[in-house]
């Protein structure tokens, strides 16, 4: 389904854009600017000025939590307890290159999670999306997800709640919140599909019925890998971003035991050893190495 605005901004084309799996990882538009909201929360997005016909690059809602040259994200709460988080990348001119004929990232997120739901993992609902190119050359884009209520990530999970369980509780939770990834992580690469950037702080936690439930988050470089050494490479890399913050609260021991259990439910082509290796290698090389948030106790203290 399409529309098109006559008038001042005639160049900007709606299009509708679906969460079934074959939402394509691709160039939203070539020339001019697409869009997309979800026709159930328009009423809610327009009190913020979101509507088709504004500019979305100059409008701040709600509050912004994190913010840098290119990327904003904004989180709004509305009355009745229902949450969005607006994220916006706009790229100056010297950087509009960057992603020439490339999907953008916000696009890339609408694919991924157009994935996870086909592979029935918890994740974000799209609620609108849109993306301005000059001949090829992303100038802006735009993602609006919903909110997942009573969750915080995984990394604060960890450091305000898990940490100070009992320690019975302690292992029980860490074992089930273990069990739950590594089923979703199993499905995922069965296909060969892969997150990419797994870290702790894009796996939020909910409690439902008594249990700690997982929903993964932020997926701005998903993607497919069929050939066999670039999925090798991109399990590597989704078990490294899941080990990065483990270093804090499992010992040596328990994350080589950890990646052993994984690689004996889906493994790529890995001996546990050498991946064990390359995952320490893939952090020392990362532009931003992992760094200790020197937890009392912290590894050492645990023992599930």
């Amino acid at each position: 389904m399409m529309q098109h605005i006559h008038g001042p901004k005639a160049n900007v084309q709606i299009k509708t854009i679906s969460l079934l799996p074959d939402t394509k990882r691709s160039v939203a538009v070539f020339n001019g600017e697409v869009r997309s909201i979800d026709a159930s929360w328009e009423s809610e997005l327009a009190q913020f000025g979101l509507t088709n016909q504004n500019d979305w690059s100059i409008i701040s809602p709600g509050e912004c939590v994190s913010k840098s040259e290119i990327t904003n994200c904004f989180k709004v709460v509305l009355d009745d307890g229902r949450s969005f988080f607006f994220k916006r990348y706009t790229y100056p001119p010297s950087k509009q290159k960057r992603y020439w004929m490339r999907a953008s990232k916000a696009q890339v997120e609408v694919f991924g999670y157009a994935q996870l739901k086909k592979l029935a993992i918890p994740t974000l609902n799209v609620i609108a999306f849109g993306e301005k190119r000059s001949f090829g050359q992303l100038v802006a884009a735009y993602i609006i997800t919903e909110g997942v209520s009573d969750s915080m990530d995984l990394q604060q999970f960890a450091a305000q709640v898990w940490f100070d369980l009992p320690k019975q509780q302690r292992s029980k939770t860490y074992l089930d919140l273990r069990s739950q990834i590594f089923e979703q992580l199993a499905k995922a690469h069965s296909i060969k599909f892969f997150h990419q950037d797994l870290h702790w702080r894009n796996i939020l936690v909910t409690e439902e019925e008594g249990r700690y439930k997982t929903t993964w988050i932020d997926c701005p470089r998903a993607a497919y890998r069929q050939l066999s050494f670039s999925a090798k490479h991109g399990q590597m890399v989704d078990l490294s971003c899941l080990a990065r913050r483990s270093l804090d609260y499992l010992s040596r021991s328990e994350r080589y035991r950890a990646l052993s259990d994984y690689l004996s439910i889906n493994n790529l082509g890995w001996t546990n050893r050498e991946l064990f290796k390359e995952i320490q290698a893939h952090h020392i090389r990362s532009p931003n190495p992992p760094k200790s948030l020197n937890i009392p106790g912290g590894a050492k203290q645990f023992r599930p």
